[in-house]
Formats: structure tokens, C-alpha cells, sequence
């Protein structure tokens, strides 16, 4: 992870986008796909089996991806219009929220009756999520109108 984010974010040419960062970003998107929401029919899903394998994966996924949208603006927007990030990661980050603000009984009850998202899966949508945000408020429009996530957001930062 430490040698990607040197290869990644190199302050010194801030603007200038070599082949090995289009390299790992064009390699990272389709990993971005692993069990995508099933409601989403999503074309590009890859169906795995959840293992804290592929929960630590995904998380690599997502912390590569928000270090390049941060500093390369040009890649949020193949990840929000091509990729349709929001929609992708609002249920996982709605159902993470819903599921930790529930009595710790209940929650303990909830880990064997359904499949919950990984948090730290979760914690890197939420830091891609801002890192986009960040790079271009219009995205910011499509987060509020996305139902329940703010209010996800809200519960999970409290």
C-alpha cells in the first residue's frame, strides 16, 4: 500500500498522469466491482464468497481509488458516470449505519441473520466518497439525493 501511494500521489508532478497510475487505475476498476449489490443488475459484478481476504482487498481498492481521485480529478468522473460509485456503495453504507445503531444484542443477533458489510470496506466508500467530493462539489448533489445516505453518514460519524 506504501509503495502504491508514492507511485500514486507524487506531489511533484501533481498534474501529470504517467502510465503506471493509469496502469493501477485501470486495474483497480474492475476490482471495484467485487459483490456488487445484487438490486444494481450491474453488468461488471464479480460474485466471490465474503472473506476477510476480500474484505481487505476491496479496502486496497478503495483507499487506491480515493488516493487518485484526490489528486487527479479526471478519475472521479469515470468512477461516478461510468462506474456509478454512489450507487454501488450507498447500500453497504446505509446497511453499516442501520446495523450499528442498533442495542449490541441485536447487532450480535444480526451478524448471523444477514450479510453485513465489512466496516473497514465501508470506511474506505466513505473516504472515496469524500475524496470525490471533494475533488468536484457537483457530486455533492448526487449524495444528497441519494435516499438515506446523508442520514447513513450522519449516524456512522456520530
Amino acid at each position: 500500500m506504501e509503495a502504491l501511494e508514492c507511485t500514486i500521489c507524487n506531489r511533484s508532478n501533481l498534474f501529470q498522469i504517467t502510465q503506471t497510475q493509469q496502469d493501477i487505475f485501470l486495474n483497480a476498476i474492475p476490482l471495484f466491482h467485487l459483490n456488487c449489490p445484487p438490486q444494481l443488475n450491474c453488468p461488471h459484478r464479480i460474485l466471490r464468497r465474503n472473506t476477510p481476504n476480500l474484505h481487505e482487498l476491496q479496502t486496497a481498492v478503495l483507499q487506491v481509488l480515493s488516493m487518485l481521485c484526490l489528486c487527479y480529478n479526471r478519475y472521479g468522473s469515470v468512477l461516478i458516470l461510468e462506474h456509478h460509485f454512489i450507487s454501488h456503495n450507498a447500500p453497504h453504507i446505509i446497511t453499516l449505519a442501520n446495523i450499528t445503531s442498533l442495542p449490541k444484542i441485536l447487532f450480535q443477533n444480526q451478524i448471523q441473520l444477514i450479510q453485513n458489510p465489512s466496516p473497514k470496506v465501508v470506511a474506505g466508500a466513505v473516504t472515496l466518497l469524500a475524496s470525490l467530493c471533494y475533488s468536484n462539489l457537483s457530486y455533492v448533489k448526487l449524495v444528497v439525493n441519494t435516499p438515506g445516505l446523508i442520514r447513513a453518514l450522519f449516524k456512522l460519524v456520530k
